[in-house]
């Protein structure tokens, strides 16, 4: 097997994972999430796996004919693109990065000065973010088309030569260098600044809980478990996306620096390094499904129904102090179905309900909560008495309910639900047969076996 075939089998490998894994957050991220229920993170997270799988099968179709036939139609269209292409995800996935990170510091600083909602960026904020991030991608990778940067040599040997890697012979084709080291060094500091801030914040939080400041105040984000919970999984994931960011983008940074110095760096050196840039798409929904428990239930979740050949549907969970994903698998007739959802059912909450920064606003994140009482004061009062006769029965229930009702200290939920149904059934029939029943004036004559009949009822209930 000579090079060529291994270094092609891995080309096609790493492309097939890397659409494969980057299917799984943004399944998770829709279909699990509604839109309200999404944070910034979830829409950053999504718009680079989207991109990701975008900028694959834009190009790979491309590298595998020129790979099985040895040859293509125009080379060097093909080297062009396929390095505006790697260009343009390279310095998306490094403004994602940076801006994921500047928001998990943002949301926690807003967090711990007592604001009550977390979340820093609206969804049009992000989109915006998100946009400007795609256009200066786009824009650095074209810019040697424009004859921003050296003119690469014909490919040959199946090897197209990088624009990076080519000494400028003008200012002009200069301009692609300075632009690529100008923002991969800023951002790189960015990152930096962003971890060190979410580092410190999360010290500060922990503090304060410690020192019960938080935990009295109704108003304060992190009053609860579950904001501190997903505020601290958000921060662990901004954490280890920085780390796979240094570990794949400085190399790179440095090689190409020290060979614009006329240092001896070879061009296979620096295209490894390149190449490494690009595996941050393999690894950051890796990283995505270790860090979030959410998105780890999700690909769990998922990764049950592709076993199963089954069509995976949505099911609401709502639980009193937390927000979860439940996974249950029931079979029919042989066939089994995947239910499970993390959602929360749009209920109006006031201002003032605790908000995580998952985006969901739910009662179910306030500790302070209580159950509404009954605000139906004929459903409240109306109780039909035991031990009576169908007139005396049917008198009471069709009285005034305030002023012939009996207290309820002493009865239980259960029978003063069944009383009032049984009571307001009584009252029905009462007032719709007026052939049966007749008023204290007419001399209350009742047939007797439907009179019979109601005492039946009423002896029941009183069991």
């Amino acid at each position: 097997m000579t090079a060529k075939d291994v270094s092609g089998f891995l080309t096609i490998v790493i492309e097939v994972a890397m659409i494969i894994v980057n299917i799984f957050p943004i399944y998770v991220g829709c279909k699990y999430k509604r839109q309200s229920e999404r944070s910034a993170v979830d829409e950053l997270i999504i718009s680079l796996s989207c991109f990701t799988v975008i900028m694959v099968l834009l190009t790979a179709p491309l590298g595998l004919v020129y790979y099985f036939r040895s040859s293509f139609g125009n080379a060097h269209a093909f080297c062009d693109m396929f390095q505006s292409s790697t260009t343009c995800f390279q310095f998306f996935s490094l403004f994602i990065i940076s801006l994921l990170c500047v928001n998990r510091f943002q949301e926690g600083s807003y967090a711990t000065k007592g604001h009550t909602y977390i979340r820093a960026w609206s969804t049009r904020t992000t989109v915006l973010l998100i946009s400007l991030a795609l256009f200066i991608s786009i824009f650095i990778a074209i810019l040697p088309e424009f004859g921003m940067a050296p003119l690469a040599d014909e490919p040959s040997n199946f090897t197209c030569h990088l624009w990076i890697s080519n000494k400028a012979t003008s200012i002009m084709q200069g301009i692609y260098f300075v632009v690529y080291l100008v923002f991969g060094y800023t951002d790189s500091v960015i990152v930096a600044l962003a971890v060190v801030g979410i580092f410190l914040e999360i010290k500060k939080v922990k503090r304060l809980m410690y020192n019960g400041v938080m935990a009295g105040e109704r108003d304060t984000v992190f009053a609860n478990d579950s904001c501190r919970r997903s505020y601290i999984d958000s921060s662990r994931l901004a954490y280890r996306m920085a780390a796979v960011f240094y570990l794949t983008w400085v190399p790179s940074l440095v090689l190409i620096t020290l060979k614009k110095l006329d240092l001896q760096i070879s061009e296979t050196a620096v295209s490894f390094a390149l190449i490494g840039t690009t595996l941050t798409g393999l690894l950051n929904p890796l990283l995505y499904g270790l860090t979030d428990r959410t998105y780890r239930a999700g690909y769990k979740k998922l990764t049950e129904c592709m076993k199963n050949t089954c069509r995976c549907t949505r099911k609401t969970v709502t639980t009193a102090h937390s927000v979860s994903m439940e996974y249950t698998m029931t079979g029919s007739n042989g066939s089994e179905t995947c239910d499970g959802h993390n959602e929360i059912p749009p209920i109006t909450v006031p201002a003032s309900s605790q908000v995580c920064s998952t985006g969901v606003e739910n009662i179910a994140y306030d500790d302070h909560y209580t159950q509404p009482e009954v605000s139906n004061p004929e459903e409240e009062m109306l109780i039909c008495p035991k031990n009576s006769s169908l007139n005396e029965s049917m008198d009471f229930c069709a009285a005034d309910a305030d002023s012939q009702s009996l207290p309820r200290s002493d009865r239980s939920d259960e029978f003063f639900v069944h009383e009032a149904e049984l009571c307001s059934s009584l009252r029905k029939v009462y007032l719709t047969d007026s052939s049966v029943f007749s008023t204290e004036s007419e001399g209350n004559t009742t047939d007797d076996s439907l009179e019979s009949g109601f005492e039946g009822l009423l002896a029941e209930s009183n069991m």
